[in-house]
């Protein structure tokens, strides 16, 4: 950002910015977001804009980075009520979120289609660590039945392995495949990954 907000007033306009620009994505897609669109649905003008963002770049960088804190803190709080669930049911229940997640949002569909082109490292790193910090707590409080020898690079696979594979499926849409199949499988090439051996009860 050009300036962080400091003043609450401030803080409030940037979500304002930040808001609009989602929903000029939605309207007009990545591509068709311009400044002015953005201003004129945040009910702003172009330079109160440029107080805070350099260019449109900028701003979906900064809302990119929103969303996935977004995700991250939706995801620990699902994980957090289902904590007493198998491992094998808490993986699963992870990747139908984040499929329902994106595609329940016409914003991340669009950011899907040109993932590539987006200035995505800094939300990324904050969505990365959010899974990181999760599977951590996960595999340590499920270990019994893991190999868990070199966890932050087992970690860092499933993590990228996984977010690849899901950008990829539905970036491809209409696909031959289904959904259920590709959670499934994901699931179990995670688990087979770890070495799971369920624990008899």
């Amino acid at each position: 950002m050009r300036k962080q907000p400091q003043q609450e007033r401030s803080k409030v306009l940037v979500n304002i910015i930040l808001q609009a620009t989602e929903k000029a994505v939605c309207l007009h897609g990545l591509q068709g977001v311009t400044t002015p669109k953005v201003a004129e649905l945040a009910g702003v003008s172009v330079g109160s804009i440029y107080q805070y963002f350099e260019d449109k770049q900028q701003m979906l960088e900064c809302l990119l980075e929103q969303k996935s804190q977004d995700l991250g803190q939706q995801l620990k709080q699902l994980l957090s009520r289902e904590a007493q669930q198998d491992l094998g049911v808490l993986v699963r229940l992870s990747i139908n979120f984040g499929f329902a997640a994106l595609t329940g949002n016409r914003f991340y569909l669009e950011v899907i289609k040109h993932w590539h082109n987006l200035p995505q490292s800094r939300a990324t790193e904050v969505m990365q660590q959010h899974f990181f910090e999760l599977g951590q707590q996960l595999l340590l409080k499920h270990h019994q039945g893991l190999c868990l020898n070199n966890l932050a690079s087992k970690l860092f696979i499933i993590i990228n392995s996984t977010m690849y594979s899901m950008m990829r499926y539905l970036g491809s849409q209409p696909s031959v495949l289904a959904q259920d199949e590709i959670v499934e499988e994901l699931t179990h090439m995670i688990m087979a990954y770890l070495h799971y051996k369920p624990t008899e009860k």
